[in-house]
């Protein structure tokens, strides 16, 4: 891909998600900018990005379904699950609370929300480790790549 003109962003596995029936009641859906913002801040700790990239509109969608996990007023953890018509992916999962699996929260509510659907997605370096502790599968490796 270098050859034309492409760089890698990053490498990650497939991995899919056993459904599971555990409870996940915990958890909150995002529904407002105020609290969008809020949960992509939570997300992007590290403020990589100097940009806003979850934007207003996926609030909208009937299909995205951005989750959010508070302890007080603080968003502490949270996942983004997206519905299309073969699987749900599960992806932008993180977790600041160092106490539990999200892995487990997020594979519980799309057992719950989407019943029946395979649940897939991605994850790479702590957060792969993190996913194996939750009984997932990984499919395969990946990469990413972006035009220069």
């Amino acid at each position: 891909m270098k050859p034309l003109n492409f760089r890698k962003l990053f490498t990650a596995s497939w991995i899919y998600i056993p459904k599971a029936a555990d409870s996940s009641s915990d958890l909150a859906y995002v529904t407002t900018e105020e609290e969008l913002l809020k949960w992509e801040t939570a997300w992007d700790t590290n403020q990589v990005s100097k940009t806003r990239i979850f934007q207003t509109a996926l609030l909208n969608s009937k299909d995205i379904h951005i989750i959010a996990k508070y302890q007080n007023t603080q968003i502490v953890a949270g996942f983004i699950a997206y519905i299309s018509s073969d699987a749900v992916g599960l992806s932008n999962v993180f977790n600041h609370t160092g106490q539990e699996n999200i892995f487990h929260q997020a594979r519980s509510f799309a057992t719950q929300k989407f019943p029946g659907m395979p649940i897939v997605g991605y994850e790479s370096g702590q957060n792969l480790n993190i996913a194996r502790k939750a009984d997932i599968t990984i499919l395969g490796r990946l990469s990413v790549w972006q035009e220069q």
